[in-house]
């Protein structure tokens, strides 16, 4: 089985645009909530996370372990560069950066420009692998999962980039921030939750469902939701037995 929750994601410049890997052959298609009209990317065959740049104007996507990036009006995709064992989403820097989850290891970057994967943040304590950055906009703050022990424990958790601090932030996975609020889910295949995140003192408030359905593809590790800061949030419908 695969992970499907790397498949949508909504636009970081006003959220009105959203991305999705559809099929035949995994192609991205874009959709303009204004207008209604999506349009399919072309060479965009196989793609697997995808995630917009910080302008709206930009998609890089993971094919295998290369990643690539495409304009919404062209040219063909370009490729960045290739990072080894990435897995779940990846997330568009403000400062340019790609950031990739990894199966077994910690958050790796590389330039959007191109050149040589390094990494962002390393494994300490229980940890055996970091996944889904969720950069927080206009900051150097990068929320993300931190997994644990043989049975794969998720955490979120949030990073300093100018500090280098971590801070654990609740029990659960698939971290996400809008307007204000930390969006997760607190167990395994369980609803998406939101509470009040204070972005100086990392206090958490008391989570209340986020959505009125909770009809959300979900694996093992991710849910299959996105959300951009203006708050337009995009899910993939789909029962809970998907995953990896």
């Amino acid at each position: 089985k695969r992970d499907w929750s790397s498949d949508v994601c909504s636009s970081d410049l006003d959220g009105r645009l959203v991305a999705k890997v559809v099929e035949p052959q995994r192609r991205i298609r874009v959709w303009s909530l204004d207008s209604g009209q999506s349009r399919l990317l072309e060479g965009t065959a196989n793609a697997d996370a995808i995630v917009f740049s910080p302008d709206g104007q930009q998609l890089a996507f993971r094919r295998s372990n290369q990643l690539f990036k495409v304009g919404l009006a062209g040219p063909s995709p370009q490729s960045i560069g290739v990072v080894n064992g990435g897995v779940g989403p990846i997330e568009w820097t403000d400062d340019g950066l790609i950031v990739c989850g990894s199966l077994r290891g910690g958050l790796k970057a590389i330039r959007a420009d191109g050149g040589e994967p390094t990494t962002l943040l390393d494994l300490e304590g229980d940890e055996v692998a970091l996944r889904g950055p969720a950069a927080i906009a206009g900051t150097k703050l990068l929320l993300y999962q931190s997994m644990h022990g043989a049975q794969n424990v998720p955490r979120v958790m949030l990073l300093d980039r100018d500090s280098g601090r971590r801070h654990e932030l609740a029990a659960g996975a698939g971290p996400l921030y809008v307007n204000g609020f930390l969006l997760w889910t607190p167990t395994i295949n369980g609803r998406v939750v939101a509470a009040t995140l204070d972005l100086k003192s990392f206090a958490v408030g008391a989570p209340a469902p986020a959505l009125e359905s909770n009809d959300i593809a979900t694996s093992t590790f991710f849910a299959a939701i996105a959300a951009s800061p203006s708050g337009t949030i995009a899910r993939v419908p789909g029962d809970t037995s998907v995953g990896t």
